[in-house]
């Protein structure tokens, strides 16, 4: 399965305009994919098309944080036309028995696509394939949800989103979720740098190979993913190569799709375009965009090299902070910590940071929103900066 993405012919993104509250989004996603070539030159009858959206918590597409179950159920519904098989699946970024079950069921994701006639799988409860990933630059060997290996094409459907760790998650790092469970613990302990998770992501990018990125970008999140960080992007972002769907998106939105690893590394590594220069850029005029920028998370600054490079010293110590009025006890945070650095104490947690990788995967997946970012000496030296 690796190998190289690109061929000689130019990348090609669409950007079609969509209504915030969903009522035009198969209009949207048919016009998109229609002005990149149709979905007939991607599919044919009889394939089995797994549907990979963003369902790491359980919140709706509306909150910002998921992929909306409308985006997958049309894409369900086209590729049931062509006479295919529609697969809708994921794993939670939450580590506990039927996590997934609850978010497919919460959303209304697996009622919605059911009723499409796709089969919708969560990829804890099938069985997981070690898989050896031979070009691989850092994760060499990992275990793939089994429905993920027996597909016949793969399409990436992300939500536009910030992330802490790196800058912007979209098409590439929601093939993470392609790795059920503990799989996921494994990936950030072995990428526990900026740089080094972007390599992690872009193994598996590379070795999955996805036909197609249909971005739902129509509600966002930014900043540290509270309610208050969402954000009416009002668009659907559709392209065969998943990182020129990125760098689109991304500049769309107020990054610069050079300054982001993820991109970065996947298009040194020849596996996608994010030069917009050279994507061509089909329906809208993103320069006549009026969009509201996603807040970054400010993990990732212009000082972020400099930073990173003093991982061990005072100034990039930043580590999760316990909002205690806000905590449950539900122990989320403990669940999904790769470095196992939470520690439960009088119903609260307690963060070993001898332990902590700073990947921050407490922050993202605490249902209560309980856990920010100390940022400590950092953020009083270079406020005047960020």
């Amino acid at each position: 399965m690796e190998g190289k993405l690109m061929n000689a012919r130019i990348a090609q993104v669409a950007v079609i305009k969509a209504n915030t509250d969903y009522s035009d989004i198969e209009d949207a996603i048919r016009k998109g994919i229609k002005l990149i070539g149709g979905l007939e030159n991607i599919i044919r009858a009889g394939q089995r098309v797994l549907l990979k959206p963003n369902l790491l918590e359980v919140r709706t597409g509306e909150q910002g944080a998921t992929t909306d179950k409308r985006v997958v159920g049309t894409l369900a519904k086209m590729v049931k036309e062509l006479g295919a098989l529609p697969i809708v699946g994921d794993a939670a970024g939450i580590r506990f028995h039927g996590a997934t079950e609850r978010v497919l069921q919460q959303t209304g994701m697996r009622e919605h696509c059911e009723a499409l006639g796709a089969e919708v799988v969560s990829f804890d409860a099938v069985p997981p394939v070690e898989t050896t990933i031979p070009e691989a630059q850092m994760l060499k060997s990992c275990h793939f949800a089994s429905t993920v290996l027996d597909c016949d094409v793969l399409v990436s459907v992300p939500k536009i989103k910030t992330h802490l760790l790196t800058r912007f998650t979209g098409a590439v790092k929601n093939l993470l979720g392609t790795l059920p469970g503990g799989q996921k613990t494994i990936a950030h302990l072995i990428g526990a740098t900026p740089e080094g998770f972007a390599q992690v992501l872009v193994d598996i990018y590379a070795f999955l190979k996805p036909k197609l990125a249909v971005m739902d970008a129509v509600v966002g999140m930014g900043g540290t993913w509270r309610d208050s960080d969402r954000v009416e992007v009002g668009l659907i972002i559709v392209g065969l190569d998943g990182v020129a769907v990125d760098a689109v998106a991304s500049h769309i939105v107020g990054f610069d799709p050079m300054k982001i690893t993820t991109l970065r590394v996947a298009a040194e590594r020849g596996l996608g375009e994010i030069d917009l220069n050279k994507i061509e850029i089909l329906g809208e005029d993103i320069n006549n965009l009026s969009v509201k920028r996603l807040a970054p998370g400010k993990i990732q600054t212009m000082f972020e090299g400099l930073l990173f490079s003093l991982q061990g010293g005072f100034i990039s110590k930043q580590a999760p902070k316990l909002l205690r009025a806000e905590c449950n006890g539900c122990k989320h945070c403990q669940q999904a910590c790769p470095a196992n650095a939470v520690i439960f104490e009088n119903k609260k947690p307690r963060f070993d940071l001898d332990r902590c990788i700073r990947c921050f995967c407490c922050h993202e997946l605490c249902p209560q929103r309980a856990i920010t970012i100390d940022r400590g000496w950092r953020d009083v030296l270079l406020k005047p900066f960020i």
